[in-house]
């Protein structure tokens, strides 16, 4: 695993489910993201913590099948 320093911090796997969990309803909501929100299995996924002013952020790095499948 990789070791990162703050700002950064490496969200756990609990952080992530419960990520997981609220993204589709997120995606559905949001303009414009209602493919991804159909196609979300399809998209591999990154993860990284950030954090400001004492607010922890969970960042999230999508790949859409066609770009994993080219790589």
């Amino acid at each position: 695993m990789l070791e990162i320093g703050a700002p950064y911090w490496t969200p756990s796997k609990t952080e992530i489910r419960r990520l997981e969990s609220a993204l589709p309803a997120f995606l559905k909501q949001s303009e414009g993201a209602a493919k991804i929100a159909r196609d979300l299995g399809s998209y591999r996924r990154q993860y990284f913590g950030d954090s400001d002013h004492g607010e922890k952020w969970v960042l999230v790095n999508s790949f859409c099948e066609e770009y994993w499948k080219e790589c």
